[in-house]
């Protein structure tokens, strides 16, 4: 709770900060998480068939029950959708350090890309969902990856 107040009431140095709660998967075993993200405002906004991309750089933070820690440092992009909506996509590189859970098959690069559809609700806040699936991308011989479901909070400053 603590944590949702820090990104309810601080100015960032970002244009948002988001927290997710929800499940990691990793094969049959599944897992509580949240995830913390903080992104930049938009630093450039390419127009691929006339549909605006504001993409913006950012940085994450994941834990989950068994003390699996990732984070990691990359890209997102967005497009508004109709009636509020808004459409992500985010690739992250970052490090992994098992706790207790699943050895992802090494530390870095662990690869974290998502997708996401988010909606304003009041203000500066957006509530959204998203997918996730980390990854080594092939850099180790073990390499099960996993996917993580959130309901994310999000806040514009």
């Amino acid at each position: 709770m603590a944590l949702f107040t820090l990104v309810a009431t601080t100015r960032a140095f970002a244009g948002e900060a988001l927290v997710g709660i929800g499940y990691e998967k990793v094969i049959l075993d599944s897992r509580p998480t949240i995830d913390l993200e903080v992104r930049s405002s938009p630093v450039w906004q390419p127009s691929p068939f006339g549909i605006e991309i504001p993409t913006r750089w950012g940085g994450a933070f994941q834990i989950n029950s068994d003390n699996d820690l990732w984070a990691g440092l990359g890209v997102t992009g967005e497009t508004a959708l109709p009636a509020e909506f808004r459409a992500e996509v985010a690739f992250f590189v970052g490090a992994y350090s098992q706790g207790d859970g699943t050895d992802l098959g090494g530390t870095f690069p662990m690869i974290r890309t998502k997708l996401g559809v988010s909606r304003a609700v009041s203000g500066p806040w957006r509530v959204g969902a998203s997918v996730s699936h980390k990854s080594n991308a092939g850099t180790d011989s073990r390499n099960p990856g996993s996917e993580s479901f959130l309901l994310q909070v999000y806040r514009a400053f």
